[in-house]
């Protein structure tokens, strides 16, 4: 069971670097999208990373833009189509 366990872990990472290359995601838009993905708010997330709720907001932005999208709802959408790092994540 443990080396399944880190097994998930390491295509976890794996997945996630993928994604996040793909979109062309920062280093801080990537600790984002794992809080998002986890279903941190905004508040929760500036108060995790210790920057600003307009900071949050900011990166946020830049995340839809790059992946396309216009809101929460479609990005969770799109982290939920790559099913492996969403479910992971969980």
């Amino acid at each position: 069971m443990r080396s399944e366990l880190k097994q998930l872990k390491k295509t976890n990472i794996i997945a996630l670097e993928s994604f996040c290359s793909n979109y062309d995601l920062t280093k801080r838009e990537k600790e984002i999208v794992i809080l998002i993905s986890k279903g941190y708010k905004n508040l929760n997330i500036s108060e995790n990373l210790y920057i600003s709720v307009n900071t949050i907001k900011r990166h946020i932005s830049n995340i839809y833009k790059k992946t396309n999208v216009n809101n929460r709802k479609d990005f969770i959408h799109l982290l939920k189509e790559n099913r492996q790092f969403y479910i992971l994540l969980k």
